[in-house]
């Protein structure tokens, strides 16, 4: 009897150990990292904008070549040491996300005029991570052209850095650190913990960005730089079609229930409220693309400068978008037309 429970458990520890092992295996082919995860292979912590791209890189990131110089901007060339033609400043969507080196708008744009185009658009960044760096980086060359592609990120409630920390009191070794990780995942929809409360606070204010981007097109105006705006496409009208079949709720005032409950201790209403909230944060941030291309359109008109209105000319069509703010290889193509009739 003793010899038989001793095959019998030997060989159903074996059957588990199998299984366990097929469905290890199974998850780990299946696995397909989050965004905001796998860009921890391409930024590290900057000591001016708080992150930026890594140097020398040559990878692969969400599917398409990402190749950076020395600097760690998106160019196979190095950092213009005197003369920048056309310099880009912007956001991943002016980086080129999902794409290859060559499909992003600045390649696409450098082949179709005349013109070199500079990509230093960083990931995730804000116009003002956009100022430092050019400080940093472009201060003192002689620049023709800038053009500036800011106002997504600035609406962002959940950034990629550690929630613990201010947006310039930044962990240097953060990017490396199970925080990066677990932030990550806190940006996804369902993701909830009882323990500590998810930071809900939109990164700049419109105000801000207002201010900022005035001050920063002054700053360009007065080196006697040309300087084009591109306006925020998006592609949120196609997802919010189909939640406009079931009652809409306000994603605001449910996050501010989030935090009454949280702090209560009602752990189970809390996360439906947020869960919802998060569902329900796609027409905030539609609304809030509206009012930031307002303020570059004003912008435009206080300073005469062009603004290339690419929300009107693409937003809202599939085909031009791999999600709802990254553009795929057809709307990086049609972004670069757009900005060739005014180069």
């Amino acid at each position: 009897m003793t010899v038989t429970r001793f095959i019998f458990t030997f060989f159903l520890a074996q059957a588990m150990a199998f299984l366990i092992f097929e469905l290890g295996f199974n998850i780990f082919q299946n696995f397909k990292p989050i965004p905001y995860y796998q860009a921890k292979k391409i930024l590290e912590y900057d000591s001016g904008t708080v992150w930026k791209h890594r140097n020398n890189l040559n990878t692969n990131f969400l599917g398409g070549k990402f190749t950076t110089n020395p600097d760690g901007f998106r160019s196979k060339k190095k950092t213009p040491s005197e003369k920048v033609d056309v310099l880009l400043l912007g956001p991943s969507s002016a980086v080129g996300w999902n794409v290859n080196d060559d499909e992003t708008y600045s390649q696409i744009l450098s082949k179709l005029s005349t013109r070199e185009v500079f990509n230093a658009s960083q990931i995730g960044f804000t116009i003002d991570q956009g100022k430092h760096l050019f400080r940093k980086y472009f201060q003192n060359k002689k620049i023709k052209t800038v053009l500036l592609s800011f106002g997504i990120n600035e609406l962002d409630y959940f950034p990629f850095w550690n929630s613990k920390n201010s947006l310039y009191n930044f962990s240097r070794n953060y990017f490396n650190s199970i925080d990066f990780l677990l932030d990550s995942f806190k940006s996804f929809e369902g993701t909830f913990s009882c323990t500590s409360e998810i930071r809900v606070k939109q990164r700049m204010s419109l105000e801000q960005f207002e201010n900022v981007a005035d001050e920063f097109i002054k700053d360009l105006k007065l080196k006697n730089i040309q300087v084009l705006l591109l306006n925020t496409a998006h592609n949120y009208g196609s997802y919010n079609s189909k939640l406009k079949k079931h009652e809409v709720l306000d994603s605001t005032q449910l996050f501010n229930d989030y935090k009454k409950l949280f702090n209560a201790g009602d752990c189970a209403n809390a996360r439906d409220a947020f869960i919802k909230a998060k569902k329900f944060d796609s027409f905030r941030i539609e609304n809030q693309i509206k009012e930031v291309n307002f303020i570059l359109w004003k912008l435009s008109q206080k300073y005469s400068i062009p603004l290339i209105d690419i929300d009107k000319a693409i937003s809202n069509k599939n085909h031009y978008f791999f999600d709802h703010i990254h553009f795929s290889k057809a709307g990086n193509e049609e972004i670069s037309k757009l900005i060739l009739e005014e180069l």
